[in-house]
């Protein structure tokens, strides 16, 4: 895993041909909550991560392994396609392996701080409330004239 890493995903050329290779057919992702089972997730994630960023890089800020599971914690840095932003995140890889073969996945990254830098900001379900409140009460106004 961690000899192919850089061809799947750091060097922004997605060997898919190595994901064939190093991924089981059954593999399961859980990112950020969500679990899906196909390789073809990872292969989507790559292509997605492709479209939206260029120029960018992942940073293994610490790797370990202990039996048949990998820890990764890493800083991702790119280019937002859309915003032209450049973006920076913190995130965390546990893969578990089998006869070789990565068969589960589970990443956790930030992408508050992501949105963040893309000029997202919260709104608390209170703020929207009131926001849909004065929609409306405009509306009647406008209606009354």
């Amino acid at each position: 895993f961690l000899k192919y890493f850089p061809e799947i995903y750091v060097n922004n050329n997605a060997d898919y041909e190595i994901i064939d290779l190093l991924v089981a057919d059954n593999y399961m992702i859980n990112k950020n909550g969500a679990a899906e089972t196909s390789k073809e997730v990872l292969k989507d994630e790559i292509r997605n991560l492709k479209k939206t960023f260029k120029e960018y890089k992942f940073i293994i800020d610490e790797l370990f392994s202990i039996d048949n599971t990998v820890v990764m914690r890493y800083t991702f840095t790119g280019k937002d396609r859309t915003f032209d932003k450049p973006v920076t995140y913190l995130g965390l890889f546990l893969g578990k392996f089998e006869n070789e073969k990565l068969v589960e996945g589970w990443q956790m990254f930030d992408n508050l701080s992501l949105f963040k830098q893309l000029g997202y900001t919260l709104i608390s379900p209170e703020e929207i409330q009131k926001k849909i409140m004065n929609k409306t009460e405009s509306k009647k106004n406008t209606q009354r004239d």
